[in-house]
């Protein structure tokens, strides 16, 4: 398959776990559907970086002593295993940060993607909740990754990167009812559906201006899905109400 270099991807914030039993919960997830993992790429301490094959790595985790030190850790397919435009698909996890992010190149159908995302999340947050996600599109030809749908409405990465900046972790660790931004696909968690907006819970806001249809995608978080014409609109809305940590 030819790869388009444009990368789809679905990222999750507030996720917890250890890197075992979400590696064993993710490769189950992507091979039930068909696609199978077969490298990994992270930092150790975010001081030294390896790749190998997934098999490889998991003969050598008896020895592994330093297992929670694996930090930005990414499992994948790939032509090469070493060069990120050769990776077809895969999911990476960053403990410290507690995000998790899907990413698939765009060759393999936007539908059949997004259905699988669906499928991921909800399989991934069974027994957890998070603090929300976004849809997003990224174009990995740029020099450093450009995501491609993420200037909607003023947004700024550097501020949201701040956000995250291990000085500022009370703030990005207690999203509450913030947002990134407003995206076209957008995981809400209680604080989020339980939020009033114009005076009306978000659920019948949505529903009064047709602004898209909410989803439970777990036991304890939703999905948002909103059409394109309208997510400038809605933007502003959450601007004014101070609930866009990414957007100046």
């Amino acid at each position: 398959m030819e790869l388009t270099h444009e990368k789809i991807c679905f990222a999750i914030d507030g996720y917890i776990n250890d890197i075992c039993p979400w590696l064993e919960k993710v490769t189950s997830i992507f091979s039930s559907k068909g696609y199978p993992l077969k490298s990994v790429s992270y930092d150790i301490n975010y001081e030294r970086f390896e790749r190998k094959s997934l098999k490889l790595f998991m003969e050598r985790l008896p020895q592994q002593n330093n297992i929670d030190k694996l930090f930005s850790f990414t499992v994948y397919y790939a032509d090469n295993q070493n060069l990120p435009a050769t990776w077809h698909y895969g999911v990476h996890y960053d403990m410290a940060t507690r995000e998790v992010c899907f990413f698939f190149d765009k060759s393999y159908g936007e539908n059949k993607i997004l259905d699988f995302f669906h499928y991921a999340i909800s399989q991934l947050l069974i027994d957890v909740k998070v603090d929300g996600g976004y849809l997003f599109y990224e174009d990995i030809s740029y020099i450093g990754g450009r995501h491609t749908t993420q200037n909607l409405y003023r947004e700024n990465g550097q501020k949201w990167w701040e956000v995250k900046n291990p000085r500022n972790r009370d703030i990005y660790f207690n999203l509450g009812n913030r947002y990134r931004h407003i995206y076209l696909q957008n995981i809400l968690s209680g604080d989020h559906y339980n939020d009033t907006i114009e005076r009306l819970p978000l659920s019948e806001w949505i529903s009064k201006y047709s602004y898209g249809t909410l989803q439970k995608i777990s036991e304890k978080n939703w999905l948002w899905t909103i059409p394109r014409e309208e997510l400038y609109d809605i933007g502003i809305v959450f601007y004014n109400k101070g609930l866009l940590l990414g957007v100046d």
